[in-house]
Parts: structure tokens; C-alpha cells; sequence
């Protein structure tokens, strides 16, 4: 048998099995969860990335967690992409979008939602308030997501509202200097 190709894109990363689906599965009966084990290495490395609990699992696993991150956070963006699967005769090949890339590239050119303008306002009067937040603060105050309170914090750190001292979970977050000469007395 042909070794698997893994391609790693900037948008997506994609795995080719040759040999297509063993004779009997669909396509549907793979998004069931029907498995058969053509390749025990790739099943073993699913495993321990736990992208699969049991063999069979995987494919509806994966395509669950990605409707999952795009009912969460992607209102306004625009539809976000979904792993694909490709069957021949002779090959399997699933693509894996890079949702961070997609996310970059879409908010780059995204006007702020009400929604959003409602989060960003909410962090900003915290940060007045408290003198100063952290990621955990946004996320257990607001009950954001952390890549939301994460995505919050380094828009506003980039548009100059806030300014960050410290690394990692214990970064703190002040308004910038502009920011607080804006504030009512």
C-alpha cells in the first residue's frame, strides 16, 4: 500500500489515502460512523491527537466540532468553511480548513455588529472600572469563549484602546493613555 500524503496549506490541511474507500462503504456510511481500518497509523495518530474516542468516530467528531465553533462565534463573518471529503476509486482525501486563517482573513475586512460593538463596549467600561483585566476575567464575567475574550483583547490591544503588560494567562490589560483622557470625570 501507497503511503499516506499529508499537505499542510496557510488555509487548510489535507490528508490523501490511496487506495479510496474499502469496497462496500460509502461516503454516507463513513459520516455514520462505519469504520474499517485501512490505515492503523493514521488511526492511531487521530487517536492521540483525540480527535477520535473510538475507531469509527472521527469523521462525525470532526465535522461536529467545526458547526460547533461556527454556531459560536463567526455571526457576521460569513458562512465559515467545512472539511471536505473527496472520494475516487483510488484515493480518499479529507481538507481540513485552517479557521484561523479564515477568521483573520474574514474580520480584516468585517464591519463590527452589534453584537460585537456591544462586547467591545463591555470589556472597555470593565477595564475603567476594575483599572484592569485578564482573559479569564472576560471569560468568567462575561462568559466569553476564550477565543473570543482572546480575539477581543488583541483587536482592542491593536486598535490602541488597550495596552497589555505580561505574557500568557497572566497577561494584564489596561485602557490605553488616549483611552482614559476620553473617560468623563
Amino acid at each position: 500500500s501507497a503511503s499516506i500524503l499529508i499537505h499542510v496549506f496557510k488555509d487548510r490541511f489535507e490528508i490523501i489515502s490511496v487506495g479510496g474507500l474499502i469496497e462496500g462503504l460509502r461516503r454516507d456510511d463513513i459520516m455514520l460512523g462505519v469504520s474499517a481500518a485501512r490505515n492503523t497509523n493514521l488511526s492511531k495518530v487521530f487517536y492521540r491527537l483525540m480527535l477520535v474516542e473510538a475507531y469509527g468516530s472521527g469523521l462525525p467528531r470532526i465535522f461536529a466540532s467545526y458547526k460547533d465553533e461556527a454556531a459560536k462565534e463567526t455571526a457576521g463573518i460569513g458562512r465559515q468553511p467545512s472539511p471536505e471529503i473527496s472520494v475516487s476509486d483510488n484515493a480518499f482525501k479529507l481538507t481540513l480548513p485552517n479557521l484561523n486563517e479564515w477568521q483573520k482573513k474574514n474580520s480584516a475586512s468585517m464591519e463590527i455588529t452589534p453584537v460585537q460593538a456591544k462586547h467591545r463596549e463591555a470589556v472597555i467600561d470593565f477595564a475603567s472600572k476594575k483599572g484592569y483585566l485578564t482573559r479569564r476575567d472576560l471569560q468568567n464575567g462575561f462568559k466569553f469563549s476564550q477565543s473570543l475574550a482572546l480575539r477581543l483583547l488583541r483587536d482592542l490591544t491593536k486598535e490602541g484602546v488597550l495596552t497589555s503588560i505580561g505574557k500568557g494567562p497572566a497577561t494584564r490589560y489596561f485602557l490605553s493613555a488616549n483611552m482614559r483622557k476620553n473617560e468623563p470625570q
